[in-house]
């Protein structure tokens, strides 16, 4: 019964990017275009880790920087367009994480004041 049911789990949430695996350890695909991440939310249990695999598809370089409780965690430092990257990050404690693009280049803005942000709940 329970490998029906990750089975099927992980069918429904595979279009999205998102897979769980028996481990308890979330892969997750984020897609970074200009302006933009895709998903744009996530949620996961406290004390699991998540498997960023970060995607440039967009025009300029992008990265991803984590920021909980006025704490800043640079996962992904630069990412140019056409790459991809991978990086695993554990969430020992629960509340709401946002992910950010802080880079403002051609903008003269941050890329996350042009909606290049996301969050994740953590349970």
């Amino acid at each position: 019964m329970f490998s029906l049911i990750a089975g099927l789990m992980m069918y429904l949430l595979a279009p999205y990017g998102i897979r769980e695996g028996l481990d308890k350890q979330l892969s997750v695909t984020i897609v970074a275009s200009d302006y933009a991440f895709l998903p744009n939310s996530i949620t996961i249990e406290r004390g699991k880790s998540i498997k960023f695999i970060v995607i440039n598809k967009g025009l300029y370089p992008h990265n991803l920087v984590l920021k909980y409780d006025e704490k800043l965690a640079e996962l992904v430092q630069l990412l140019e367009p056409n790459n991809q990257t991978e990086i695993t990050y554990l969430f020992s404690e629960e509340g709401i994480y946002e992910f950010l693009c802080t880079i403002a280049y051609p903008a003269p803005v941050p890329h996350y004041e042009l909606g290049m942000k996301g969050k994740i709940v953590v349970r």
